[in-house]
């Protein structure tokens, strides 16, 4: 129900994404993005979501977010940098790293399997992994509170990450790009 969740997938699975195009990326100037709903018949939720993103300093992202994956939910993340790159996927859960001396020069690849992880999840079902990740997050947020330092992630955080969804939605709408304010 669009008006308890505020949108599709942009809104749900999206939203992480998009906090972790902000947490690579800094203050995001401004967004192209096409939102779609082709499978799902939820009025006012897009069961696709995809976006172009260029920060303040001109690194730039693509985000697809999607509910419409025949088997499962997939999540793959990719930062490329002047000295190599990071991929991130789930499932199975994998991190590859490749660095190198400088552009142009060999890269040295790295990969970090979680087999116990994988094993848990099997034997547990999906569902353990988010309930995991739910009780992790509050332990941390409790932590913090004890040790009077700042969360990880913030309410600021959440906001600025929902105003992306909400300009992804407006480009998705006027067919322009969107400029961001200097706060998002």
């Amino acid at each position: 129900d669009v008006r308890s969740s505020g949108g599709g997938t942009l809104m749900d699975n999206g939203i992480h994404l998009l906090d972790l195009v902000r947490w690579f990326l800094g203050d995001v100037a401004e967004v192209k993005g096409y939102s779609r709903q082709s499978l799902w018949a939820f009025a006012g939720c897009e069961d696709n979501g995809f976006a172009l993103l260029r920060s303040r300093e001109g690194k730039v992202a693509m985000l697809q977010s999607s509910w419409t994956e025949w088997r499962g939910y997939g999540f793959f993340l990719e930062a490329y940098g002047t000295r190599g790159f990071v991929r991130a996927s789930y499932p199975p859960m994998l991190l590859q790293i490749a660095t190198a001396d400088g552009p142009g020069r060999r890269l040295r690849p790295r990969r970090k399997w979680f087999p116990l992880f994988q094993v848990r999840e099997r034997l547990r079902s999906y569902r353990w992994t988010m309930v995991e990740s739910f009780r992790r997050e509050i332990e941390d947020f409790m932590a913090a509170v004890a040790a009077r330092r700042p969360p990880g992630s913030s309410g600021r955080d959440g906001m600025l990450a929902t105003a992306l969804a909400h300009a992804i939605y407006q480009s998705s709408e006027s067919g322009e790009c969107v400029r961001l304010a200097d706060s998002t």
